[in-house]
Order: C-alpha cells, then sequence, then structure tokens
C-alpha cells in the first residue's frame, strides 16, 4: 500500500538519512538536533509556505531550499554561519530575509529571483557575499548598531547597494515561571521569554539545550526530559577534572551580544579525582569489592564489573562515591 506524501513534517534527526517524499510539504520544522541542510534537500517543493529551523543548524547547503516559491519570509537562527549558494535562489514571493550574528558566508545568488524587500541580519561584520547574493537591491538592509551600518556601507561585497537602516535592539529579556526545572523522564515544560522593548526590530526568542540526552527543547520552548539526573553523567565542557550531571535550557535572540535567559534543570556538579586503578586494585573510598556502577565517558553505563571492561578512561560511581579511572 502506497502512502500519500506529507504535507506537514517535523524532524529531529540528520536529513542526510530522510528518504521520505517531501514534494507535497506545505510545512516544515526542522528540529534542535539538525546541524545541516543537504544540497538540493528541499529544492523545487513549491508548496512549502511555513518553515522552521532549530537552533543547532551550523550550514544550509546549495539550493537547499531553491524554487520554493510559496516562501514569504524565512528566519535563520543565531547558529547558522554559511548559507550555500543558490540556497533560496527562484523563491519568487520570499520578500522577507532575517539572519543572525552568526553569519559569516553566503554563496552566490543565494536570494537569487526573491523579492527580498526587508533584509535583517545581525552579523556585526559584513559575511562575505559576492555581488549577485541578490538580484533585488531596492529593499531595506537592518543592521544592528550604527558601528555594524558603517561597515556594511564600506563593505566590498553586495551590501552597500541597499538602503540602510539601524535595528531597534532588545534591552532585555523577560521570563515566565520558575527557572528551576525538577521532573521525571517524560516530563514537559513549556517556557516563555519575551524580549524588551516591545517594538524590537526582530522579537524572534530561540532555544536549545546544553545537554540534550537530559533534556531536549523545541522551537516553540517546550522542554521534554528524557534522564533522570542521577543516572547520567556528562563530561563539562573545558574542564577535564568535574563531571557534571547538569543541562541548562537557554532562550536567546538574534542580536549579537543580546539578553539572554537560562532555565536550568536539576543542577548538580560533582568533582572528579583523577585515579589511575590497574588492573583490580581499589582506589581511594571506592570499594571494588562491593557493588559499583562504571560509565564511558559520554555517560553511557557499560559494566558492573571492572572484569569486562578493556583498557581506557571511565567513570565509577558507588553510591554518593564518583571517580575516573584509567583501566589499563
Amino acid at each position: 500500500m502506497l502512502f500519500p506524501a506529507p504535507t506537514s513534517l517535523s524532524c529531529d534527526r540528520p536529513l542526510e538519512s530522510l528518504t521520505l517524499d517531501v514534494s507535497s510539504l506545505e510545512s516544515l520544522t526542522i528540529g534542535n538536533s539538525v546541524k545541516e541542510i543537504p544540497s538540493a534537500k528541499f529544492k523545487g517543493v513549491t508548496g512549502l509556505s511555513n518553515l522552521t529551523l532549530g537552533n543547532s543548524l551550523t550550514a544550509i547547503g546549495d539550493e537547499a531550499f531553491g524554487g520554493c516559491t510559496a516562501l514569504t519570509e524565512v528566519i535563520l537562527p543565531p547558529s547558522v554561519k554559511t548559507i550555500g549558494a543558490s540556497a533560496f535562489a527562484g523563491n519568487n514571493k520570499l520578500a522577507s530575509i532575517i539572519m543572525g550574528h552568526s553569519v559569516t558566508t553566503i554563496g552566490e545568488k543565494a536570494f537569487d529571483l526573491c523579492p527580498a524587500q526587508t533584509v535583517s541580519i545581525t552579523a556585526q561584520t559584513p559575511p562575505t557575499a559576492p555581488d549577485n547574493t541578490f538580484s533585488n537591491y531596492t529593499g531595506k538592509l537592518y543592521v544592528q548598531g550604527q558601528e555594524a551600518a558603517d561597515a556594511y556601507y564600506d563593505a566590498d561585497y553586495c551590501w552597500y547597494q541597499f538602503e540602510g537602516h539601524v535595528m531597534i535592539e532588545p534591552t532585555e529579556m523577560k521570563v515566565e515561571g520558575n527557572k528551576t526545572l525538577n521532573g521525571k523522564p517524560g516530563d514537559t515544560f513549556q517556557l516563555t521569554a519575551t524580549l524588551y522593548p516591545t517594538d524590537v526590530t526582530l522579537p524572534q526568542v530561540f532555544w536549545r539545550s546544553t545537554n540534550p540526552d537530559i533534556a531536549i527543547v523545541d522551537a516553540n520552548g517546550l522542554v521534554t526530559l528524557l534522564a533522570d539526573m542521577s543516572e547520567i553523567m556528562t563530561l563539562a565542557e573545558g574542564d577535564d577534572d568535574n563531571y557534571t550531571r547538569s543541562c541548562k535550557i537557554i532562550a536567546e535572540s538574534l542580536y549579537a551580544n543580546g539578553p539572554v535567559a537560562e532555565f536550568t534543570i536539576n543542577d548538580v556538579t560533582t568533582g572528579i579525582e583523577d585515579v589511575t586503578v590497574d588492573g583490580g586494585n581499589e582506589s581511594g573510598d571506592i570499594d571494588f569489592s562491593a557493588p559499583v556502577e562504571f560509565y564511558n565517558l559520554q555517560g553511557v553505563r557499560v559494566s558492573d564489573s571492572m572484569e569486562n571492561l578493556s583498557n581506557g578512561i571511565y567513570i565509577v560511581r558507588q553510591g554518593n562515591n564518583v571517580r575516573k579511572i584509567a583501566v589499563k
């Protein structure tokens, strides 16, 4: 039995493995786990009118959304760094283009044949973009701050051809509810964050999780807990001597150095001492003759016995005692 091609799709896994027929899509949501849109992945999806991109996306491939003629606006999250050649070319209704502060490179004809009546970008350094990036330069370009406006006007690329305007910037981000979240796997929390003043040029708020093994968050601020905080350990970023069972949900704007809000999920950090164990020797306050749990550095439980471990670095846990060990 053949199933009809879907008109709506929400995808939170690498798109290289997506084999679904996307030709009939009208609404597409790319989740916060997706880092790249492959080249020509959604090219020619003429009915696509609603596009939401997650805040882990860093690269949009060549012709990724070319010929999506129903799109009227595209909002690229602050995580996006590169936009490929002809990425949105031929979208003859695309009047509003919004880009964040991380964009550094835009390919040839990325927005060719797009009306581009307003182009908004918060990158403080003008991205490298050839003169044929846009085919219409009669629209308005909104940038963040007068220094950026001067930089775009003086740029060697396409930017000086637009009529330049300076954005209204936010001064704060207000949140509703408790900023510390506690729960069990499967629990959900709806978070809300709003930029002020309310007449900011770009009011959009984007969400991300610092530890998707513990909790994920969608584009609307809906958090889902995935793990019991007492059962997972991950290496603290930039600190080899501490392991953390922590996760923060971050709300941020498109603005460079703009206000952010953090929601903490049961933040618990445990100091780890470097201990080398040769064979089955005991070390520190871990009693290896009693039940213990061994985890790899990704926080996955791998064994209850050292006898089953290959050489390497592990986290061993016994009650409230936690140590990092090297088995050799």
